[in-house]
């Protein structure tokens, strides 16, 4: 049956996880549930929007109830990459497996690493731990204007900061290096390389994140993005998801302030955004307070207040869509904010794919997924993009319901 979807919007949800997976214990994230132990934390989780598409079916959510009457289909999806970093999440969801789990070095530098960056650039760093103690950081910028050597900041995540004042390197110059220290970074599978600047005197030394220029690796293979880029398809995205996706297949994009701004453009976009002469676009909206604001916090109360601000405004973003649009929410990982270390956890995603076209009717359970570019699949179908990603799609399933 021929079925003509107008408008895909897909929300990604950074650290909405509702269950440890198998392996979780590999990356002591054993017992991982950020869904379910933020509700057992704070006593009960006000969703009832996101409740009644399903979500609260995938993971026990104390003082939440199930229903088996959703509006939406819904379903639990394993992520077959290694890792549970947010850019390797994104790319699976498009459709993008990684063979090898991104390289992060929050402690140290392999030293095969810096024999490479150092026969690169004909440099040496200052290299540390990125931290909150800004005496640290005064002390290697004293060090750094003293010796000349940039500093190198490694994270906790795949990710490097290359830094340096001005009166030591200018602006094009740190460019320079930090494209390429981007060049010796792909050989270890780093996700991120950026260039901030170190700006200040010595005793008040900071990073200037709003000069600050990001490099990312490009993903190994042809994205969904990609293929709708080729299709002739408008690629639409709120947040920064051209950082993750290093601006491929993008048509246009802003990012956000705040959970209402959040919605406010995402609905502007619904409701007039660039289209094929089908009057089609793929939206994309990265929503990551959960994670920035709540989890890093160590506070399920907060991750809980952002969760429920979040559902408020879905019953708006509903008035903004037309009958043939298509909504899919899903998490790139996830992100207990009961467990140590502030880090993201390993854990089953939500898949909830919502339209008015369809009727679940009761029925709405989706098997569990193998992989989230399983949604990459299915929109594939949906639009007829001619291209295929290693999974399996569910539209056939959704289809049965129209």
């Amino acid at each position: 049956m021929e079925v003509n979807v107008r408008k895909t919007i897909i929300i990604t949800i950074d650290a909405l996880g509702v269950g440890e997976l198998p392996d979780a214990e590999l990356y002591d994230n054993r017992g991982a549930n950020s869904l379910g132990h933020t509700a057992d934390t704070i006593g009960a989780l006000k969703i009832p929007n996101l409740a009644k598409l399903g979500l609260a079916n995938l993971t026990y959510t104390r003082g939440t109830e199930r229903t088996t009457d959703t509006l939406a289909f819904y379903g639990r999806s394993r992520c077959r990459t290694e890792g549970k970093d947010t850019v390797a999440g994104h790319w699976e969801i498009a459709g993008v497996i990684l063979k090898e789990p991104f390289g992060v070095f929050p402690e140290e530098l392999p030293e095969e690493f810096m024999e490479m960056l150092t026969a690169t650039t004909k440099r040496k760093f200052l290299i540390f731990r990125i931290t909150r103690e800004e005496a640290l950081l005064n002390t290697y910028g004293a060090e750094h204007l003293f010796s000349g050597n940039p500093i190198l900041i490694c994270t906790d995540s795949s990710e490097l900061l290359v830094c340096a004042h001005e009166s030591i390197l200018t602006s094009a110059q740190l460019r320079d290096l930090t494209i390429d220290t981007r060049q010796v970074a792909n050989v270890f599978q780093v996700a991120l390389v950026s260039s901030v600047p170190l700006e200040g005197e010595p005793g008040d030394f900071y990073l200037n994140q709003e000069r600050r220029e990001d490099f990312p690796m490009p993903a190994p293979g042809p994205t969904l993005l990609d293929a709708a880029e080729l299709f002739g398809l408008p690629v639409i995205t709120l947040g920064d998801l051209p950082r993750i996706f290093a601006n491929r297949g993008i048509t246009t994009g802003q990012n956000f302030s705040s959970t209402d701004d959040f919605f406010e453009k995402l609905m502007k976009y619904i409701r007039d955004c660039p289209t094929n002469d089908y009057d089609q676009a793929l939206l994309w909206a990265r929503f990551d307070r959960l994670f920035t604001e709540g989890t890093r916090e160590r506070s399920p109360q907060r991750y809980a207040e952002l969760l429920a601000e979040f559902d408020s405004l879905i019953p708006r973003l509903y008035r903004a869509m037309q009958n043939e649009d298509l909504l899919i929410i899903t998490a790139p990982n996830g992100g207990d904010p009961t467990m140590p270390y502030g880090d993201t956890t390993r854990e089953h995603v939500p898949v909830i794919a919502y339209s008015r076209m369809f009727k679940p009717q009761g029925n709405g359970a989706l098997p569990v997924r193998k992989t989230s570019s399983d949604i990459s699949e299915t929109i594939a179908e949906a639009y007829e993009l001619q291209t295929h990603f290693a999974a399996d799609s569910f539209w056939s399933r959704m289809i049965e319901k129209l």
